[in-house]
């Protein structure tokens, strides 16, 4: 489904701003939404991919920003996963290319959304009930009693860990164009066990970083749409702010809670994309992430504090 001339201008600016708000709320550079919604509106996968990836470059350069004044990054893990994304994304970039030439390329990478968004989206689901994927820390002897691990030990799984995370996110970077931060703020979470206002901005950094990388690639190759990227950037810059700035009245259990939630309804987008039902699609997409940074807007940025009736503007 394709849309043309102004209307696609004013629906790129509209995405660009809820896609803003949607990032700097949860460290996520929104091209795990974007990328669908911009082959939905009728971009090829391989340019919506490259598109994606020149916008994360520009919505997470601000986020990033904001996160850093605010405290809220973790330089050894940001230094860690973004050496080891780029050796990740140099190894997928050529597969995406292989498949779009052999026209596999679309249904490979929208299966994969699809897997992806599900998996964390039930992993932030549990992480915040309480479940416990790794346990990290202190143990137990037989009689009850806590034994410290030791340090050695706990630095080098941590370290294997930074590394899993980078490999890991630089690969659906370059293979799916998503700029990894709806993976690693579930894995800084889960893996990590960082709070979850720290892992937003470390994650969103690490976006920056390496989508910078993933975008060059990806221009080199002649793909990336720099008028749609620049409209998308342009209407995100105002998003952001709001986004990094309502994070701040939010607890830890409710940030995962609502992630686990957005993850859920973004993947049935993709879903009714693939069951051809390309018109609903399109509305479905624009609908929640519309509707999600409204929420987000007001529910954590603009509504009154209940214990002194001022707004939390600031």
């Amino acid at each position: 489904m394709a849309i043309d001339g102004v209307l696609l201008g004013a629906v790129l600016l509209g995405v660009g701003l809820s896609i803003g708000v949607i990032s700097g709320f949860f460290g996520v550079g929104g091209a795990f939404i974007l990328v669908p919604t911009l082959n939905i509106l009728g971009l090829p996968i391989p340019n919506a991919i490259a598109t994606s990836l020149a916008f994360t470059v520009g919505v997470s350069s601000v986020g990033g920003y904001k996160h850093y004044r605010a405290g809220n990054i973790s330089f050894p893990v940001l230094a860690g996963v973004a050496i080891f994304s780029f050796v990740g994304i140099t190894a997928a970039k050529p597969l995406l290319l292989h498949l779009d030439r052999i026209n596999l390329a679309e249904k490979y990478v929208q299966y994969t959304f699809i897997a992806l968004l599900l998996v964390f989206s039930i992993g932030m689901y549990l992480e915040q009930r309480g479940c416990r994927f790794f346990k990290v820390g202190a143990r137990a002897d037989s009689a009850g009693n806590r034994i410290a691990p030791r340090a050695m030990n706990n630095a080098a799984r941590t370290g294997l860990r930074i590394i899993f995370i980078g490999l890991f996110v630089g690969v659906m970077k370059g293979f799916l164009g998503i700029g990894g931060g709806f993976i690693l703020l579930p894995l800084f979470v889960i893996l990590l066990r960082m709070e979850a206002k720290k892992a937003v901005g470390t994650s969103i950094v690490v976006l920056f970083v390496s989508s910078v990388y993933a975008t060059i690639l990806y221009f080199i190759a002649g793909e990336v749409k720099i008028i749609v990227a620049l409209i998308l950037i342009g209407g995100s810059f105002a998003g952001v702010q709001y986004g990094v700035k309502a994070v701040e009245h939010i607890d830890d259990r409710t940030l995962k809670l609502l992630y686990s939630y957005f993850l859920f309804l973004a993947a049935l987008s993709i879903i009714l994309k693939q069951i051809q039902l390309d018109l609903i699609s399109v509305i479905y997409t624009l609908l929640l992430i519309s509707l999600t940074s409204i929420y987000i807007v007001y529910r954590y940025y603009f509504r009154p504090d209940p214990k002194t009736g001022d707004q939390r503007m600031v």
